[in-house]
């Protein structure tokens, strides 16, 4: 919801590409905290019948999960680094102390690693919507 608030927000409703590159930080974040619901429900799901990308990618659940945080990062500095984001964006750069903790939850199987994983989103989503307001 918050992706699509500040897509709108800053889009005015309007499909601009640099918007939706605005967009993708948040949107990794987002994908990890859904891919670890469905993760930790791959056995229940499988009794059920029901098929999800999290049982279908199993083998490889850490990398994927890791993979999206480290992503979001990634792309928020390179946003930066292209002048598409301005330079207050690196605020959310310490949240990514979060991350090797999120990690060993992940590999422990925590029951709460979505919790876990969904309070980094709000707090980096309320840096990143805060720095995006910043005039600069």
């Amino acid at each position: 919801m918050l992706v699509s608030g500040f897509f709108t927000a800053a889009s005015g409703g309007s499909l601009i590409p640099s918007v939706l590159l605005i967009s993708l930080p948040p949107f990794f974040i987002m994908f990890s905290i859904i891919y670890t619901n469905n993760y930790r429900d791959r056995e229940y799901d499988a009794k059920a019948g029901i098929r999800t990308l999290a049982m279908l990618t199993a083998k490889y659940g850490y990398q994927i999960y890791i993979g999206s945080l480290i992503t979001a990062y990634i792309i928020n500095t390179a946003l930066v680094i292209t002048g598409i984001l301005p330079y207050t964006a690196l605020a959310t750069l310490p949240t990514a102390a979060l991350v090797p903790r999120l990690a060993r939850a992940f590999r422990d199987n925590a029951h709460d690693i979505d919790a876990r994983t969904g309070l980094l989103y709000t707090i980096y989503c309320l840096i990143y919507g805060a720095a995006l307001m910043i005039p600069t």
